[in-house]
């Protein structure tokens, strides 16, 4: 019983997505910029915006992340940002 205990606790923590989702879109227009980068250093993750400029990682650990948007043409973006749970921020 003890170990069925602590599989659930563990596999709780485990369960739990922490994402980052958001839309890129040219400030001046508001065109969605498709293929747009978003990079997280400390992770080694990135993913591209889709046709609509939206974009969404997979699940990565709780925690504060130096985040680069890029796009070329425009200016590239640093934010730091909080990731707990299911963050939208949009550029």
């Amino acid at each position: 019983m003890f170990t069925v205990a602590i599989i659930f606790i563990c596999g709780s923590a485990y369960s739990q997505k922490n994402m980052l989702t958001g839309k890129i879109t040219d400030e001046k227009s508001g065109a969605p910029l498709m293929g747009a980068s978003i990079y997280i250093p400390d992770l080694k993750v990135g993913v591209r915006a889709n046709e609509d400029g939206t974009y969404s990682t997979s699940s990565l650990p709780a925690g504060k992340y130096l985040v680069e948007i890029s796009f070329i043409g425009f200016e590239t973006i640093f934010e730091t940002i909080d990731i707990t749970g299911t963050v939208e921020n949009n550029f």
